[in-house]
């Protein structure tokens, strides 16, 4: 017992709305080298980084986390899905990663714990663009795509349609480009950037 407690106090905590649970619905279903059916989360220097791609579409959220320290864990979607999932909007889970490499998920009176994968998340540095060209164009939206996207979107920052405006921006000229949507929750530091790869123009 004693031990169990000293591994739980060495944790690292990181707070996500229980509404992230939804981005087990962007990872892939099976892992290529471009995807993984996984969830990807990253601690460095307090700023916390959790994001999931299929290769067609990635989805990113940002937050502070001042209780966490540097960490680096890949979760299996199915996984993220019951540890993170909480009955009620705007329910919070705090992920405690263990010294044993595991990560615990804790909401209400139940716990769940996850064993992280194996293998790196692919870069995906390169679908988050800073556009300098702010005119629209049409293009070609795969409708299915777009709800999942804007799935956990909607789910982790419900006031994002009140309060604060999603920014979506396509590339008027050049080769076909991603659409990017941005977005952040009025009054904390949780914001998304999100990617649906190679938007066709009209």
């Amino acid at each position: 017992m004693a031990k169990k407690k000293a591994k739980e106090q060495a944790a690292n905590v990181l707070v996500l709305p229980s509404g992230l649970s939804t981005l087990a619905d962007v990872a892939a279903e099976h892992s290529t080298r471009y995807a993984i059916d996984g969830i990807h989360v990253a601690v460095t220097d307090h700023k916390a980084c959790v994001e999931a791609t299929d290769r067609r579409m990635l989805c990113r959220f940002t937050l502070d986390a001042p209780e966490c320290g540097d960490v680096d864990v890949l979760i299996e979607r199915d996984e993220w899905r019951v540890g993170m999932f909480a009955k009620g909007d705007g329910q919070t889970v705090a992920l405690h990663f263990l010294d044993d490499g595991k990560v615990r998920f804790d909401w209400d009176s139940r716990t769940f714990t996850a064993t992280p994968m194996e293998g790196k998340f692919p870069r995906t540095e390169e679908g988050i663009l800073n556009y300098t060209d702010e005119d629209s164009a049409s293009s070609y939206l795969n409708p299915k795509l777009l709800g999942r996207l804007l799935k956990p979107i909607a789910a982790a920052i419900p006031e994002i349609g009140v309060e604060t405006h999603l920014t979506l921006t396509i590339p008027r000229s050049g080769a076909p480009r991603p659409l990017l949507i941005a977005g952040s929750q009025p009054g904390s530091t949780l914001s998304v950037q999100a990617v649906i790869m190679q938007v066709k123009k009209w």
